[in-house]
């Protein structure tokens, strides 16, 4: 999750605690209001009670606005974000499956991430039967370790290969 997001949802919380200790303030007054109209008076002054009610609804009515504002912005952000990022993924593999040599992008643990059109074409398999495996999944034991070696040696190197 990006630091934005994480911002985003730390001061939705916040907001969502505040109108919730606002709301819990209100009901303290309207409980309040009914005990000493109770004790000292033998009687609810419906007046106090009305106006405690009416803040109590009008701050349950801004939280809930409020809280609907936000998620809804949330998931119309979260939703473009994610239409970006597709776009940027299918521009990404159009322009690697240009190049005519062997794209091979692997985690650190060498797992194969990447793949473009020219390693499909070299090893016979299909970029599906590629992704997610290791180079010992798809090699034999001795040039399996000869790639693994030449992946340890780039990256101490910070240098592709």
């Amino acid at each position: 999750m990006s630091e934005g997001m994480a911002e985003k949802l730390r001061t939705m919380k916040s907001w969502k605690l505040l109108w919730f200790s606002l709301i819990l303030s209100e009901v303290f007054i309207v409980i309040m209001n009914t005990l000493v109209g109770w004790l000292w008076r033998g009687r609810v002054n419906p007046d106090l009670l009305l106006i405690g009610s009416v803040d109590c609804l009008i701050g349950f009515l801004a939280l809930t606005g409020i809280i609907s504002f936000v998620e809804k912005r949330m998931v119309a952000s979260k939703r473009a974000a994610e239409i970006g990022f597709q776009n940027a993924s299918a521009k990404f593999m159009a322009l690697v499956n240009t190049i005519p040599d062997m794209v091979i992008i692997k985690d650190a643990a060498g797992h194969h991430l990447v793949v473009n059109k020219a390693v499909t074409e070299v090893t016979g398999h299909a970029a599906e039967e590629i992704i997610g495996k290791t180079i010992e999944d798809l090699l034999p034991p001795e040039p399996a370790a000869a790639c693994r070696k030449s992946d340890e040696q780039a990256m101490r190197q910070s240098v592709p290969t």
